[in-house]
């Protein structure tokens, strides 16, 4: 994850449009390890946006505005009620473009870049599992599935096994005009009565 100053991100060039209503996705704080508590963290739980950035508690009040109701005119003038002090035109503009470059707003961009992602995954013939770690995966996928099926029971279930209806053995089976019972699906088929 790529941790960047909210001030410090290239910025795409946005024209300032005071009706604009700039719309955050939904996004996580965190504390900034080893900070001084006058920053907090942002980041996208989703993990669409790998980017993390670091915010002043104003930036942070800021985007606690940008909720797709607000236009950027209402944020410069709630800001300056509730904080006392004008937020530049420009400050606001150079927060937003930043905030649309880091994924971090919903809107026309983010939905070109999530498509782009979609057709990359859906084109890919071998795809990796997202987040790993998230599943405890960390370095030997193999003893994570091991370790999940040696808990089975290994012992013999009781009752004889006896021959499942499924395609070719029951005389219905497909027969039947939009009516497929899903033991016709059934690979396998041998169960235990």
């Amino acid at each position: 994850m790529v941790v960047a100053n909210v001030f410090s991100i290239a910025g795409l060039n946005m024209e300032w449009d005071p009706d604009f209503k700039p719309c955050l996705r939904p996004l996580e704080t965190f504390a900034i390890p080893g900070g001084d508590g006058n920053s907090v963290g942002l980041r996208d739980p989703s993990g669409l946006s790998d980017l993390a950035i670091s915010l002043s508690r104003a930036a942070l009040h800021i985007m606690t505005l940008m909720d797709g109701v607000n236009t950027c005119q209402d944020i410069r003038d709630k800001f300056q009620a509730t904080l006392g002090t004008v937020l530049p035109r420009d400050t606001l503009q150079s927060m937003v473009t930043q905030l649309e470059q880091a994924r971090f707003l919903d809107g026309s961009g983010f939905e070109s870049y999530y498509q782009s992602l979609l057709e990359e995954y859906r084109s890919k013939s071998i795809r990796d599992i997202p987040q790993t770690s998230a599943l405890g995966i960390i370095e030997d996928p193999g003893a994570f599935f091991d370790d999940i099926l040696a808990d089975g029971d290994p012992s013999p279930l009781p009752g004889p096994v006896v021959k499942h209806p499924g395609p070719g053995n029951d005389p219905g089976c497909g027969q039947r005009p939009g009516r497929y019972p899903a033991a016709c699906f059934e690979t396998d088929n041998y169960i235990r009565q």
